[in-house]
């Protein structure tokens, strides 16, 4: 009696690629991994050194009121005024007018030669600048202007 015995082994699978096709694909894809290892080799590859990435340089910003165009939030941001300063440079221009120059700041009430010093590079008086409505300067956050 003649049996046949089942053959040990993989079972055959039929490949998407035929062998004349995996031979390049190898290549290529063998190519493309070391193009990957020699990049981040010359990158710093096990040295632990960080990347050093272009930094531009800081912008210099420049804060700049108008004396005469400026609501009293605008004068709160200068350093060592408060909100209540702020508003006396706006109550007193809306009561004598606009400002000249910025000397005329002396003659609102607590503004004094120190404060002036410390604020005056922030300062502008711009030509066509004029002064806000004498209604006390904003209503409801919006600045009127003439």
């Amino acid at each position: 009696m003649d049996r046949k015995v089942p053959q040990r082994g993989a079972p055959t699978r039929e490949s998407w690629w035929s062998v004349h096709e995996q031979v390049p694909l190898a290549i290529v894809l063998a190519l493309a991994w070391l193009g990957v290892v020699l990049w981040w080799v010359l990158h710093g590859g096990c040295s632990g050194r960080t990347i050093d990435f272009d930094r531009a340089p800081p912008l210099a910003a420049e804060f700049r009121v108008d004396l005469n165009a400026a609501d009293w939030p605008e004068f709160a941001q200068l350093p060592g005024l408060g909100e209540t300063l702020a508003r006396r440079i706006v109550e007193y221009r809306a009561v004598h007018g606009p400002f000249r120059s910025v000397e005329d700041l002396r003659n609102v009430q607590g503004i004094g030669k120190k404060t002036l010093d410390r604020i005056a590079t922030f300062l502008v008086i711009n030509a066509d600048s004029r002064p806000t409505s004498s209604g006390g300067g904003a209503q409801n956050g919006v600045e009127k202007r003439l």
